[in-house]
Parts: C-alpha cells; structure tokens; sequence
C-alpha cells in the first residue's frame, strides 16, 4: 500500500511541476511577443493609448491647437455678429471692382502710351545728332497701319453656268390650241400699236351695251358734219354684223363652248379685223390685226361680216376708193348666255 501511495504522489508532483513548466514557458512566449509589438508601434501611439485608457486624464484630440484660430459663437439677436452682404449691397461692391479694375486698365494704357512716346523722342534724338536730313526720310518710311478693305472676287458672267445651279424642269410640248393663245399674247402687244394707226383718228373709242351701238368722240368739242356721217355709217356696218350672227348663232355658242371647255381659266376670247369696204360698199378683204388664238372662231368671225356684205355706200365726203374699218369683236366666257361684243 505504501509503494503504491508513493508511486501515485510521485506522478501527481510529476504533473504539477509540468504544469508550471507550460506556464512558463507560456508566459516567456507571450513576454517576447508583446516585446515585438511594442518595439513596432510608435511612441507617440501608445502615450495616446494611455491616455485614452486613463479616464482621469482629458483626451488630446478634443483641445484645440495652439495654432489653430479661435471660433466664436454668436446668437441670432447679437449685433456683433458678422453679416452676410445683401442683395443691394452686392451691386455696389461690384460697381467698386468695376472702376477698379478700369482705372487700372486705364493706367496701364497710359504708361504704354507715355512709354512709345519717350522710345519715340529717343529715336527722333538720335537721327537729329546723326543726321537731321534724314529725319523726314525715316519718319516717311515707317510703316503706316491702314485699315485695307478686302473686295469680294468678281464673278464674271461667263464662268457662271446656269445650269449647274437652276434644275432643268422636263417642258410638256403644247397642245395646239396653247400655242394658238401663246401667239396671240406675242402680238397683242404689236397689234395694238398696228391697230391705233389704222383708224387714223376717224374713231378712238368703240363701246357696245346690249343691242345700242355707240361712239365716244374724243376731240375738241366743236361738231362735224361728215364725222357724224361717218359715226352714222360706223353703226350701220356694226349693225349688218348682228343681223348675220343672228342667223348663225346656234353654230357659234358650239364654237364658244368648245374653247371654254379646252381653256376652262381663260375668262374673254377677242379677235382685231381691218375690214376693207369700197365706195358702193362692197367687202373688199377682211384682214386679222390679232388673232384670238382660236381659229374656229376667227373664222365664223370672218364668215359673219362676209355674210353681213354688201354694206351701204360710203358717204360722199369720203375721197378715197375704199375705207379702213377697224373693229374688235370679243365674247366674255364668265355669262351662261354667249355674246358677241364690239369693243
């Protein structure tokens, strides 16, 4: 029993010595590894770790430097707290910076001016002890700064091709009736000037209202006995005229109504005759001054007064063997009813 207790005492101690053995070495172990630590961190680290453990001691971070500048706190209602500039002052202060900034603009441009002036005199003094003759010779040969207006290239007719410039348009051939209007807007302005000399002042003005002819004489006033004759005579052929389209007037609303129908935008068809009558009053000729740019109705123009003939003899006064009547008949296509019209 003896040799066993010893044995059993023997390997407690045996456990307790290694026990301690592993704290120590434990401790040495730890020992040498805060050492480390300690040797990397920084001096100033740890005093501020100390510090902040040790609750006696105030924090560092929360005093203010002694470089740092003071801050003041005011209250709403304090009048020595600083204001911020307003709205009409800010005007002000910008006007301020304004002048400024130009009377320093205007001063530096003055000191430039003043500074050419004495580079100028400088010079001017050093030709004069050179040579004062060649003064004017130097000063006329310094470079003058004019302004120089730069003209646009002239563009020359020739080298302007139209064609690259305006786009060429596909041109329909005309119908024949358009070239017949087209024609006749050619030579209205001829026949008009045709037609003046051929009434050779007997008759300036023609007019028809309904089924009453009559002529407006335009002249000094005073009455003439063989004008008034050949007036007479005038409306006796215009009224020969009327009594022959009567008869034909069935045949000339188809050829009115035709055109209108072809040339629904034109609104009046007009055509300009010399009518040739002897002396017993017989038609010698129908001659067209203008064409209406419809030869249908030309012709039943033409036919009509053929039809109308023989006229009544021309008055005695008259010397010539024949006399120039001139007359021009238009309808207006705008009424419903068709009318041959002396105008």
């Amino acid at each position: 029993m003896t040799n066993t207790y010893n044995s059993n005492r023997t390997l407690i101690i045996c456990l307790i010595i290694a026990l301690i053995l592993h704290l120590l070495v434990s401790l040495t172990l730890f020992i040498k590894f805060q050492a480390k630590n300690s040797d990397q961190t920084k001096p100033e680290e740890l005093t501020r770790l100390k510090e902040l453990l040790d609750p006696k001691k105030e924090v560092s971070s929360l005093k203010p430097s002694p470089f740092a500048a003071p801050v003041v706190f005011y209250d709403e209602d304090d009048e020595e707290a600083p204001q911020e500039p307003t709205k009409e002052v800010k005007p002000q202060i910008e006007a301020k910076v304004k002048s400024k900034v130009e009377t320093n603009i205007q001063k530096t441009v003055k000191n430039i001016e003043k500074k050419s002036q004495e580079i100028q005199k400088k010079i001017k003094e050093k030709i004069k002890k050179s040579d004062p003759k060649s003064e004017k010779l130097v000063i006329e040969t310094m470079p003058n700064l004019e302004t120089v207006e730069i003209s646009e290239p002239e563009i020359k007719a020739e080298e302007i091709n139209i064609e690259e410039f305006v786009p060429q348009i596909e041109t329909k051939p005309l119908s024949a009736a358009e070239k017949l209007i087209e024609s006749r807007r050619k030579t209205s302005v001829e026949a008009a000037s045709q037609l003046a000399k051929i009434t050779q002042g007997f008759v300036n003005y023609m007019k028809e209202e309904g089924n009453n002819q009559f002529l407006e004489r335009q002249g000094n006033g005073k009455f003439d006995p063989h004008e008034a004759k050949l007036i007479s005579y005038y409306n006796k052929i215009i009224s020969f005229f009327h009594k022959a389209a009567r008869m034909n007037n069935s045949t000339f609303n188809d050829i009115v109504s035709r055109f209108v129908n072809m040339n629904p935008s034109v609104r009046r068809i007009e055509v300009g005759l010399k009518l040739i009558i002897k002396k017993d009053g017989r038609l010698e000729d129908v001659i067209v001054v203008y064409r209406s740019g419809y030869d249908d109705y030309d012709r039943h123009i033409i036919r009509t007064f053929e039809n109308a003939a023989p006229f009544p003899p021309v008055p005695d006064h008259i010397s010539k063997d024949e006399l120039a009547f001139p007359i021009a008949i238009y309808t207006p296509l705008e009424r419903p009813i068709f009318s041959l019209n002396i105008g």
